[in-house]
């Protein structure tokens, strides 16, 4: 049986940061890979013990957690990250923020899901604050 310590270490090397709402729910920063789903139904069963190990997670789970947050607020404001080009599309189909080159990514959207193509800005661990 997988530990819920190690369920938040799986998806956080794939770039999903598992936290807890004000409210206790369970959320995510990062992208969702595109086989999210199947990876993530093993876990179903275990969806209690992963929120109790949430409410006290390790030092090194906390500082990712900040991480992201930060990441979402500044976006926010509209503070811009440094891999951030030019832009591509004012206004995808998805519906989601504006889509633009990413140094890292390849391409990206400034908020919304992504629609299951790009890495979205505001959930994204790689923001680093254009200074």
């Amino acid at each position: 049986m997988i530990t819920a310590s190690q369920i938040v270490e799986d998806a956080a090397a794939l770039g999903v940061v598992l936290a807890l709402d004000p409210s206790g729910k369970m959320m995510f920063y990062g992208t969702l890979p595109p086989d999210w789903t199947d990876i993530s139904k093993a876990w179903l069963a275990d969806r209690a013990s992963v929120i109790t190990y949430l409410l006290n997670p390790t030092a090194e789970h906390r500082v990712r957690i900040g991480k992201a947050m930060a990441a979402a607020v500044k976006i926010r404001a509209g503070v811009k990250c440094i891999s951030l080009g030019v832009l591509i599309e004012a206004r995808p189909s998805c519906g989601c923020g504006a889509r633009h080159h990413c140094s890292i990514h390849g391409e990206c959207v400034v908020s919304g899901s992504g629609g299951g193509r790009w890495k979205v800005c505001t959930k994204c661990l790689d923001f680093k604050e254009l200074s």
